[in-house]
């Protein structure tokens, strides 16, 4: 089933994965400052305010 997220428990747990995925699959395709931007955007609460999760 697939359902929207809006509580910030699951978006928080949902940011962790983001992450955690972002890590291993992307950022060593990365430098380290776009790694770091990377990691800016899902850390900043307005972006992730704007943002819908699934």
């Amino acid at each position: 089933m697939i359902r929207e997220i809006s509580n910030k428990v699951e978006i928080t747990t949902a940011l962790k994965l983001i992450w955690e995925t972002f890590l291993q699959f992307e950022a060593p395709d990365y430098s380290d400052e776009g790694a770091k931007s990377f990691r800016d955007f899902i850390e900043n609460e307005n972006i992730v305010a704007s943002l819908e999760f699934w």
